[in-house]
């Protein structure tokens, strides 16, 4: 039965208190419930039903836990248990109203359910009833011992309305901090990332402008050097199916010599031993001291610090991988890391673009049958060659190779053969040259060379080389067949005969067809209104 109370009374006696066990069996919750009362407790001392809905529909905690509010009997069971809580915390006479430990509580379900500082203020004008409801509501409340008089509901009344006034002042300056800490936060998160797009931006428009690997690794090394500080960057590329060779080593911020070491040649004969290349994604060790997991490529001697090793690649096709290391342990956050990945995609997309558009030039520019270079690029290399001399003349000299009775070799042997003859001699000519030289394929089987820093008289020895080589070259032939091979050339020397290089062309396909009529297998020089045979 409950205990009457006189209202002349001081307050209401002291009422027992009701464990978290005698509401476990009282109200029958299974132990999910009971791990989620406390929160649901708290938003129901809100007044607002909505709010538990919130609850769960945005948080969804104990998701496997049955909700509190599927049925009328829970909620029955549940607002009897937040008359317990008022009892206990709010109409206990004894008990003086801590705003700051209530502000905390309710600042706990705004920040962990979102919800906004409206639906809590609004959440006040239905508190006093529910609460007045659940003290009224069921026979079991007297028989907990639950105070129900005019004075309890009259104390309780006095408390919401000086709880609400306080509450709202104080969380609204809790809430003021707290979305100023956040605008802080973010500002600094977007600088960073403003920061980080910046550099990306950087790198991918300074690597678009360079023409060679090596440019593009030392502009990426250069990046990484004034972002990070770091103290070595090695960047090593796959060069055949399997193996791959260092590109770059910058140490301390200089160009290092290539790593010698044996674990990296032994990387570089099986790219499958570093993580990065095998994985296709990022392997970070943040602290050498204590990482049970390194890399084949960690520097020897190292005893502190922290490394990344990272994919350079264009898509799905993997080109190498970047090792970064930096003195200081734990340096490669995530934010650190997704940076460098980029990089690397920038980087392997570039170099992509430079080999195509190597390749197409290559393509462009290289006759496909014998690898030498085609009419296309002669006619732009000597007119280039030609504004060099004309700036500072030097001596060189045109040569025209053409194959005697190559129509015969076809007609006799097969196009095929005659195919595999012009490779022969694309093969005798690259070997008689020097690298400075250019060969290049006019068309059908007449070749022609351009001798840099080499006059006529010099000129001539490489001729005659060629007269020999050729006569003692090995011919594809079908077993048992006999054939010879012979060539004739004509020779036109810059500035001797001519100051242009075009012209000197023109002299020397004379002095070609001079040496053709002269019976072939022969030099023959320009030498004026009358030629000069040199060889026969």
């Amino acid at each position: 039965m409950p205990v009457e109370h006189d209202a002349a009374q001081d307050g209401p006696a002291p009422i027992p208190e009701l464990s978290l066990e005698q509401a476990v069996d009282l109200f029958r919750l299974s132990p999910q419930e009971c791990e989620s009362l406390a929160i649901a407790r708290d938003i129901l001392l809100l007044g607002a039903d909505e709010l538990l809905s919130e609850h769960y529909r945005r948080l969804k905690l104990l998701p496997d836990a049955p909700k509190l509010l599927d049925s009328e009997e829970k909620i029955e069971r549940l607002k009897l248990g937040v008359a317990n809580w008022l009892k206990t915390e709010v109409l206990e006479p004894a008990t003086e109203f801590d705003a700051s430990e209530r502000l905390t509580k309710l600042g706990s379900i705004h920040v962990r359910i979102g919800v906004p500082l409206s639906y809590i203020v609004a959440a006040f004008g239905t508190l006093e009833g529910l609460c007045l409801e659940a003290l009224n509501s069921s026979p079991q409340l007297a028989e907990m011992g639950i105070e129900t008089t005019a004075n309890v509901r009259s104390a309780f009344h006095k408390r919401l309305a000086r709880e609400q006034l306080g509450f709202v002042a104080a969380y609204s300056a809790s809430t003021a901090q707290l979305n100023t800490d956040r605008q802080t936060t973010m500002e600094a998160t977007i600088a960073s990332r403003s920061d980080s797009i910046k550099s990306t931006v950087s790198l991918s428009q300074t690597i678009a402008g360079e023409t060679s690997e090596q440019q593009i690794f030392h502009v990426l090394a250069d990046h990484i050097v004034q972002t990070f500080d770091p103290t070595l960057i090695e960047i090593t590329m796959f060069v055949a199916e399997g193996t791959a060779e260092p590109a770059l080593v910058i140490r301390n911020g200089a160009v290092s010599d290539l790593p010698d070491s044996e674990a990296a040649k032994t990387v570089q004969r099986d790219p499958s031993l570093c993580r990065a290349a095998r994985t296709a994604q990022p392997f970070v060790v943040a602290d050498v001291a204590t990482a049970l997991v390194t890399c084949p490529y960690q520097p020897s001697g190292m005893t502190s610090g922290s490394y990344c090793c990272l994919p350079i690649a264009s898509g799905p096709t993997l080109l190498g991988w970047l090792h970064v290391t930096h003195e200081t342990p734990n340096f490669f956050s995530q934010a650190t890391v997704e940076v460098l990945t980029i990089y690397g995609r920038l980087v392997g997309t570039a170099i992509t673009s430079l080999r195509l558009m190597q390749e197409n030039k290559r393509q462009a520019t290289v006759d496909s049958l014998t690898g030498l270079h085609n009419r296309r690029y002669f006619e732009d290399v000597l007119a280039k060659e030609q504004v060099l001399l004309d700036r500072r003349p030097s001596p060189c000299t045109i040569l025209i190779v053409d194959i005697d009775k190559f129509k015969t070799i076809n007609d006799t042997w097969g196009h095929d053969t005659g195919d595999q003859v012009l490779v022969v001699l694309s093969n005798v000519l690259r070997e008689c040259t020097r690298k400075a030289d250019e060969v290049a394929r006019l068309g059908g089987d007449e070749i022609i060379m351009l001798l840099r820093n080499c006059d006529t008289n010099q000129a001539r020895q490489v001729a005659d080389k060629i007269l020999q080589q050729v006569a003692a070259a090995e011919l594809p032939l079908e077993a048992g067949a006999e054939a010879s091979l012979h060539v004739s050339i004509g020779l036109a020397g810059c500035p001797e005969h001519t100051p242009a290089l075009a012209e000197a062309w023109q002299l020397a396909d004379a002095a070609l067809l001079e040496a053709k009529e002269a019976g072939r297998n022969q030099v023959v020089l320009h030498a004026g209104p009358g030629r000069q045979r040199l060889s026969a």
